[in-house]
């Protein structure tokens, strides 16, 4: 597999995994702790979010240079 169909398919996934974390964290919070919708006001859950996609984004270029080194 070249390296730029690696990085797509990584790419695809990271971003799968992020749309997973954040819709069952604001379910679960929503529904069990009974906030419901006004979870979107809280800055804290802003930040949690922030911190994920940062995250993700970190483990993507640590993919590529990972990739790169490899080569």
């Amino acid at each position: 597999m070249e390296k730029d169909n690696k990085l797509k398919v990584m790419r695809f996934w990271i971003f799968g995994a992020f749309i997973i974390i954040v819709a069952s964290a604001t379910l679960y919070i929503g529904s069990v702790v009974g906030t419901g919708t006004a979870i979107f006001r809280e800055m804290r859950y802003w930040i949690a979010i922030f911190i994920s996609a940062l995250l993700c984004v970190i483990s993507y270029y640590g993919y590529h240079k990972y990739l790169d080194r490899k080569e």
